[in-house]
């Protein structure tokens, strides 16, 4: 800065000065100066200083920020406060010595306590999956700390928590123990968005623990058992040449859950040289059933020779009937039956009337059976016009 001085008649002379003019901090505003709100809502406050030289400048992150009233208003830090129960307080910054206020007043507003409307699982529900989410569902919007909080499982559960809208859903880490009852509580300490605790026992006012706290019991499913038992009454039978027989295999579900048993049965047996060709046949009445635990019911096998001369006495056919559990397909059992082919003759039996040899009287028998279509006694095999030959010839030659 340069000064000039002068005087008529004088010279006029100059000098040159510096000099800091430095700015100087003023006053600090709160905005706004004066809020209502209800309990549980939330309100940031800002804060802003001004210079000499008319600048401005947001120290909201910068000011100390405190209230008169802590049992009102809860500061939550920077400038947000958080209303707790109704009643007046005010709130103040201050930054670098300056400070301001601003008056609040906190109005009741909701007053219903909130309840539980739904939970799942149900109350006293029996058979729940182990992989079961344990979830209840509030009147209102609920503060969910608090809620969480309140939140217990007997025998302990470990888990993670979830809110859509009013429902908060507990999701356990691990699967539930089987045949296993569980006991949830959430406790009157949960409580809404305008601080009034939980309403357990729906009486219309908020009562505190133990009289508002919720409880209900489920009872988790029996760990599920797979089992299958085969078994068969009379597993050998002889048919006559021919012929064919039928076996009655009962089949049981030993486990715990209803299921699904099905029935393999081998491939065809390869057939025999000529003349015997084909050879066995054999088949189940139904290849699957669906059983209650404990329930049993019966499948037919039937094994037919139907060579077409009829097989030798003395040939047979086993086949092996499978049960798999369909529940779990490791679960199996089986049962083998053997079908042999008899003697269809019984006139040359060592026991009959003329032992190896034929009697008149049992070619007679013989012809009768021929000429009426009817199987022979004791065998039961059908006497073709090849068959009464053989027996005229082994009765010629005594």
């Amino acid at each position: 800065m340069t000064v000039t001085a002068s005087k008529v008649g004088y010279k006029t002379g100059e000098a040159s000065f510096m000099f800091t003019v430095e700015d100087w901090l003023m006053s600090l505003d709160v905005i706004p100066n004066s809020w209502q709100m209800n309990v549980g809502e939330e309100k940031q406050f800002n804060a802003t200083i001004y210079w000499a030289s008319a600048k401005t400048e947001d120290v909201t992150s910068k000011a100390s920020w405190s209230t008169d009233n802590i049992s009102v208003l809860e500061n939550i830090g920077g400038g947000k406060f958080r209303a707790k129960s109704d009643g007046s307080a005010n709130i103040t910054a201050t930054y670098k010595g300056k400070s301001d206020s601003s008056s609040v007043t906190v109005n009741r507003g909701d007053i219903t306590p909130p309840t539980i409307t739904s939970v799942s699982p149900t109350l006293e529900a029996t058979n729940v999956p182990v992989t079961t989410k344990i979830s209840a569902t509030f009147s209102e919007a609920m503060n969910t700390a608090s809620v969480e909080a309140a939140f217990s499982v007997t025998p302990s559960v470990a888990g993670t928590f979830n809110w859509v809208e009013n429902t908060m859903t507990f999701t356990p880490i691990a699967n539930l123990v089987h045949n296993t009852t569980y006991t949830v509580t959430i406790s009157a300490t949960a409580t809404d968005m305008a601080g009034n605790g939980l309403d357990g026992n729906e009486n219309g006012i908020a009562e505190g623990s133990p009289a508002d706290d919720y409880t209900w019991s489920f009872t988790t499913e029996e760990m599920k058992e797979y089992g299958v038992d085969l078994s068969c009454a009379n597993p050998e039978k002889t048919i006559p040449s021919g012929g064919y027989a039928t076996y009655n295999i009962t089949v049981k579900n030993t486990g715990n859950v209803e299921d699904t048993i099905k029935f393999e049965i081998p491939d065809k047996l390869p057939p025999l040289p000529p003349p015997y060709s084909p050879t066995w046949t054999y088949s189940l009445d139904r290849y699957s059933v669906e059983l209650s635990p404990g329930e049993s019911t019966e499948v037919v096998l039937t094994v037919s020779d139907i060579s077409n001369k009829g097989l030798p006495a003395g040939s047979y056919c086993e086949v092996e009937v499978t049960g798999i559990s369909q529940g779990d397909p490791t679960r199996s059992d089986s049962v083998l039956t053997k079908t042999t082919v008899g003697d269809w003759n019984p006139w040359n039996d060592p026991d009959s009337e003329g032992g190896e040899s034929i009697t008149t009287a049992e070619l007679q028998e013989a012809i009768h059976c021929w000429l009426n279509d009817e199987p022979a006694p004791k065998t039961g095999a059908e006497i073709t016009t090849a068959r009464l030959q053989e027996v005229i010839h082994q009765w010629l030659v005594g």
